[in-house]
């Protein structure tokens, strides 16, 4: 039996940026009285999850290894809020480079690495950054959603790597990055 793992490939945040979005989701969190329950890695998400055979890993690092160096940073904008799904979502501003990036990636991973994307359509995969707060509890999602729709938060930083996450135990673990030109 082949040991599939699914797989993501994503762009993590400067540091201060991480640091914003964390304080920003812990002090909604204890205002709503809800327990910090994921410390998931905030990440733009640029493909949707896939599996790959974690033997075969190297090839999927030699293939983003080759990808970075044909590719250039940019910056990003993240200045509203969505809710998704009961998922709460920091959603980009300007999604035309983002948007090419993508449709490079897969289209380079489709034909390098034979990855067929279960839900590829060409309007692509939305990038997002989750805030990753799981409540099965309506009125307080409702709560929330209303207390984010009232707030402003606005954050901007240059994409100068590409990150390859593995999820264990629901948990993404950054298996390597990869600067961009």
């Amino acid at each position: 039996m082949i040991d599939q793992n699914n797989y993501c490939i994503g762009i993590v945040p400067s540091n201060s940026c991480i640091e914003r979005i964390i304080n920003f989701k812990s002090q909604l969190l204890n205002k709503h009285k809800i327990k910090f329950n994921n410390n998931n890695l905030p990440f733009v998400k640029l493909i949707e999850p896939f599996n790959w055979d974690e033997t075969k890993e190297f090839l999927l690092v030699d293939s983003l290894k080759k990808y970075s160096t044909q590719s250039f940073s940019f910056e990003l904008e993240f200045s509203s809020f969505e809710m998704i799904s009961n998922d709460f979502v920091l959603k980009i501003s300007e999604k035309e480079t983002i948007s090419n990036f993508q449709r490079s990636l897969k289209y380079y991973l489709e034909i390098h690495n034979k990855i067929v994307f279960e839900n590829y359509s060409h309007d692509n995969f939305e990038p997002k950054i989750v805030l990753d707060i799981d409540i099965d509890n309506t009125r307080k999602l409702n709560k929330i959603w209303n207390d984010l729709k009232e707030n402003s938060f606005n954050i901007h930083f240059i994409a100068n790597k590409i990150t390859l996450f593995n999820c264990k135990s629901n948990n993404w673990n950054i298996v390597k990055e990869f600067e961009l030109e």
